[in-house]
């Protein structure tokens, strides 16, 4: 508790994954008061051409889930 993931375009090197990776999992053990080692954080790469169908479609079916919306449409 709690787990991060994060979902975007293939193409950026390992270390920038793992430098957003340790600041996500800082600012969240910060914000919610808990110890930085409960925090997991993944990351999958998805291809522009699978976004909509693997990411965009499913996020707007859970938009009341969603605490920041995208501005961009299908």
């Amino acid at each position: 508790m709690p787990h991060i993931t994060i979902k975007m375009f293939p193409g950026r090197e390992d270390a920038i994954k793992q430098k957003l990776s340790a600041r996500l999992a800082e600012v969240t053990a910060e914000t919610l008061q808990v110890n930085a080692s409960y925090v997991s954080v993944s990351i999958e790469d998805v291809p522009e051409k699978e976004w909509d169908e693997k990411v965009y479609v499913p996020m707007m079916q859970a938009a009341d889930l969603l605490y920041i919306k995208p501005e961009y449409e299908e």
